[in-house]
């Protein structure tokens, strides 16, 4: 009877044994597992030679809740790597189970901090923590089975982003805080939309916040952005020395929305309402940053839309208010703004390389883009030319530009519209269609103003001349036409005046020649083959003073040579001077009708003793028909007074291109002072006049 089991013993055993398993589930649960899992992870760091630290791991063996707070992960020499204050992860066994999934209840993670530090050699530190495989597997065909994922409270708080990019000439250092994300009923399931949300600040102050939607299965996601504050400073430190030029300043700002798709094919699209850029300056490497020779107060651009698969860009309208550009053109001939977009030469491609890369890699189609209208405001260019002595400065304000239909289908035409301020006085206005491909335009052309004396250093460099006062109009329509069967075809109708003109001998400093106005009347130039008609050609209170000199030297003759020759005789100068050409040999130009209203001539004569002086004032009439064609003859009538009291009448013909051929004037004086020539009547005559 003693061997016989007792049933009461086995009704109490059970419980006794259950609750021993319920009590070591607990105990293992609430202390040991969390112990366990400490050490073997510190145990796995260390074989790669990391550090780990964590300062308590506790785990819920009911609710399956675990809490992980002071993670700590480093390199071997201490320097962090990932760090954060707490992680929060409730998993729910039975669901997943049922899913064949892992299924999360919540996951929080607060405060995380990543070090990502790209080393010299492109490596990044983060990778190394995984062993590489020894064998690459080869994937199976068809899609790519993804586990089934379900989180459905995730989220991300105050965490921080530490960039250090060491394989730049200067290592870059970039920190993203704080971070906030947050994704709700996170799936990985076939078609599910995931919501999430994102937020970050860098320590220079620009922010980014990123919305929407994605799926896993297929890769997709729409959503909006908002990128605040981006500095050049940022994009500088950066790009380094792949940018060619050096950026100053500046600030950028965008919003807008776009889509994503990875299957079957890639495709992108982005659609940017306005993206601003403000208070941008860029100038040379190594310069200093006051000396920065382009900068814009702003760029705005208004309804941007990218898509990567069509291989497209369209943009309604870009403005650029506050442009100020300074453009110097060097001893050299160079131009500084030129040096802003010089980049390094590439690295020669070795041929095997060069002939498998054409032989691997199709064309791709050419980007398509379009800009409706780009409008420039309140621009200024400070042109300077430092080639002359001394250096030639002109400012170019304000510039107004309008340019619309922008494509990169150049032979489709723009629409210009500009207006321009000339060294304070001069306005340029032009208006019309300019086509890239062949290069054509036919231009509107509006032109007042234009301070004459600024060409000045110019006229120096070729003549004895002084250009002291002058203005320069025009108005009409300038058209061009590049054709690869002939040379390019320039044509211009319209009219044009140049007043207030003051030429100076420069040697003499003296007036040589100048004008109260030259108004010219239907100009019709034409380029290939040449030809210019003039309707009529007015000019008004023209004078002109002939000299003379001691050494028998025409003054004007002396004043239209190269300055080295100024000091020549009178026949270096006239050999210095171009041969004349023959009437087949010049541009054919026809002036219907030349006015001149109360001219005056000045004439002395220095090579004679006693010298000789006389005037003719109040010159006045017209010549019809000046032309070069040959045998052409110009109709004379003009009358004026010699010293205010002697009437001259000047009437007949002439050949302009061979006077000695042919000439018909007639001359007539009346009430001349004959004593006025004893200068002249005494040296070739003998005798004076009494």
């Amino acid at each position: 009877m003693s061997n016989v089991p007792n049933p009461r013993r086995r009704i109490w055993l059970w419980p006794a044994v259950l609750t021993f398993l319920l009590l070591a589930y607990t105990l293992g649960g609430f202390f040991g597992l969390p112990r366990l899992l400490v050490s073997l992870a510190k145990s796995e760091v260390a074989k790669i030679g990391r550090q780990l630290d964590v300062a308590e791991l506790r785990f819920n063996p009911f609710s399956f809740e675990v809490h992980l707070k002071g993670f700590q992960l480093r390199e071997a020499d201490g320097a962090p790597l990932l760090a954060f204050e707490s992680l929060y992860v409730n998993a729910e066994p039975a669901r997943s189970i049922w899913e064949r999934g892992l299924v999360l209840q919540a996951l929080h993670w607060a405060g995380p901090d990543v070090a990502l530090v790209v080393e010299a050699d492109g490596s990044v530190n983060l990778t190394k923590l995984f062993p590489p495989t020894a064998e690459p597997q080869t994937p199976e065909p068809g899609p790519a089975r993804v586990p089934h994922l379900r989180i459905a409270d995730l989220r991300l708080s105050s965490g921080r982003l530490g960039i250090e990019d060491r394989s730049r000439t200067q290592p870059f250092k970039l920190a993203l805080t704080p971070i906030e994300f947050s994704l709700a009923d996170f799936r990985t399931a076939l078609d599910h939309t995931n919501d999430y949300a994102f937020s970050g600040k860098t320590d220079r102050g620009e922010e980014l916040e990123w919305s929407g939607a994605f799926t896993v299965q297929p890769i997709a996601s729409t959503g909006r952005f908002v990128l605040r504050n981006l500095q050049a400073s940022t994009i500088a430190s950066y790009l380094q020395d792949q940018l060619p030029m050096q950026l100053v300043s500046g600030v950028a700002e965008t919003a807008g929305e776009y889509s994503l798709s990875l299957e079957p094919t890639l495709v992108l699209d982005v659609k940017l309402p306005l993206t601003s850029l403000r208070d941008w300056a860029v100038s040379e490497r190594g310069a200093k940053p006051s000396s920065a020779p382009l900068s814009v107060r702003q760029i705005g651009v208004h309804d941007l839309s990218l898509s990567l698969d069509r291989r497209e860009v369209s943009l309604g309208r870009v403005e650029v208010e506050g442009l100020r550009a300074a453009v110097y053109r060097e001893a050299d001939g160079s131009l500084n703004l030129s040096r802003l977009f010089a980049t390094q030469d590439p690295q020669p491609i070795e041929e095997s390389e060069a002939v498998a890369t054409e032989a691997n890699t199709e064309p791709a189609a050419a980007w398509r883009v379009a800009l409706s209208q780009l409008r420039v405001l309140d621009a200024e260019v400070a042109a300077e030319d430092r080639a002359m002595q001394p250096a030639v400065r002109i400012a170019l304000k304000p510039i107004s530009l309008t340019v619309s239909d922008i494509s990169t289908d150049f032979s489709s035409p723009v629409t210009l519209a500009a207006d321009i301020g000339i060294a304070g006085s001069g306005r340029l206005q032009a208006n019309g269609p300019v086509q890239i491909e062949p290069l054509s335009t036919q231009l509107k052309l509006d032109l007042k103003g234009v301070d004459l004396a600024l060409a000045q250093p110019y006229l120096a460099q070729q003549t004895g001349l002084a250009l002291k006062s002058g203005r320069l109009a025009l108005q009409g329509e300038l058209a061009f036409a590049q054709t690869s069967e002939s040379a390019p075809k320039l044509s211009f109708d319209g009219a044009a005046q140049v007043s207030d003109v003051n030429l100076q001998d420069r040697a003499l400093k003296q007036d040589l020649i100048k004008w109260q106005a030259l108004n010219i009347d239907g100009i019709v130039f034409r380029q290939a083959p040449d030809r210019l008609d003039i309707a009529k050609l007015e000019l008004r209170e023209p004078y002109a003073r002939v000299l003379i000199t001691p050494a028998r030297e025409l003054n004007i003759t002396r004043a239209l040579a190269p300055p080295s020759s100024s000091s020549a005789p009178a026949k270096a100068a006239r050999a210095a001077a171009p041969k004349e050409k023959s009437a087949s040999d010049m541009m054919p130009i026809w002036i219907k009708t030349i006015r001149v209203e109360r001219g005056q001539v000045a004439f002395s004569d220095k090579s004679i003793e006693p010298q000789f002086s006389a005037g003719i004032f109040d010159l006045g009439g017209r010549i019809d028909g000046v032309s070069t064609k040959a045998g052409a003859r110009a109709s004379i009538d003009l009358k004026g007074k010699v010293d205010e009291f002697a009437p001259v009448l000047v009437k007949g013909q002439m050949s302009p291109l061979a006077v000695d051929r042919y000439t018909d004037i007639a001359l007539s004086f009346r009430n001349m002072d004959l004593i006025r020539f004893n200068p002249y009547s005494g040296r070739f005559a003998g005798y004076n006049i009494v």
